[in-house]
């Protein structure tokens, strides 16, 4: 009978810790794509903002991280005196623009803002 007992008990509380774990794998899941979607609606405003919207893909992919950052310091979220980002920002955008006005071709842009 105490057997019979501590199994029962054994298999609520088993069942008590599963569901816990699959609420927190569910809030973390959750919370992850609300992240990247406000990081996508960040990135599509700043994009907007500098007119860029069309942007072949190719140079997208290569300045993702540099457009999150012209947002974050947009909305205050983070800020840099560092000349090494500052000089970046510098590259992209003038390769950005070169694409925009048909100077150079999107391969050419894309490999001068590729970061190894």
């Amino acid at each position: 009978m105490t057997q019979l007992i501590t199994t029962k008990r054994t298999k609520r509380i088993h069942s008590v810790t599963t569901r816990k774990k699959k609420d927190l794998a569910h809030s973390s899941a959750v919370h992850l794509l609300k992240d990247v979607f406000r990081r996508h609606q960040d990135v599509e405003q700043m994009l907007t903002l500098l007119g860029w919207q069309n942007l072949p893909q190719e140079v997208l992919i290569e300045i993702m991280d540099d457009l999150q950052g012209f947002a974050d310091e947009l909305s205050g979220r983070f800020s840099t005196l560092c000349p090494y980002v500052q000089n970046r920002r510098k590259r992209v955008i003038y390769w950005v623009d070169s694409v925009l006005n048909g100077i150079c071709s999107t391969t050419t842009a894309a490999e001068a803002l590729h970061i190894s």
